[in-house]
């Protein structure tokens, strides 16, 4: 067996298991950890599919991004101190087993699949070809998914605001 294929297969476990961990927990902060692993290990799968720009783009925005965003939401948020903040794991039964009827499907459908792996040749300036797509034929479509983001961030903040003076 080849190295890349262990590490495939090392990192595709990881990520069933924090899965698993996610679905099964009660912990907020720790289904919040869990899901940072299971993105750092998702771009670790990057990395070896040869698509680098992705997995530091998955690093930046969900390991980083998303994951901070989302401590400082759950450190911050006022009842959570007092009590902590825990979430319900109410039928377990079905939860496992439809669990186990997706892994297993999935994983029949990937051996039951008669496409060829083909390898392509990548080119050797990839970021930089990305980023020329980005700021050229792509522009419309980047700087509507930034003013979306924008707007977002605006209405959570307002929305927090309005919940703070209601609570009042």
């Amino acid at each position: 067996m080849e190295t890349s294929n262990i590490i495939f297969l090392f990192l595709a476990a990881i990520i069933v298991g924090a899965v698993g961990f996610i679905l099964f927990s009660s912990n907020m902060l720790r289904i919040l950890f869990a899901f940072a692993l299971v993105t750092i290990a998702l771009a670790g799968i990057y990395v070896l599919l040869n698509a680098e720009l992705v997995a530091v783009i998955q690093l930046m925005i969900y390991a980083g991004g998303i994951v901070v965003i989302m401590v400082f939401g759950i450190m911050l948020t006022k009842e959570i101190s007092q009590k902590g903040i825990t979430t319900g794991t109410h039928q377990i039964v079905p939860a496992i087993l439809i669990f186990l009827i997706v892994m297993v499907g999935g994983v029949w459908m990937i051996y039951s699949s008669s496409l060829g792996w083909q390898v392509d040749v990548m080119p050797a300036n990839i970021v930089e070809t990305t980023g020329k797509l980005f700021l050229t034929d792509h522009l419309l479509a980047f700087e509507l998914v930034a003013f979306l983001l924008l707007v977002v961030l605006v209405g959570a903040s307002f929305v927090a605001h309005k919940s703070k003076e209601v609570k009042r």
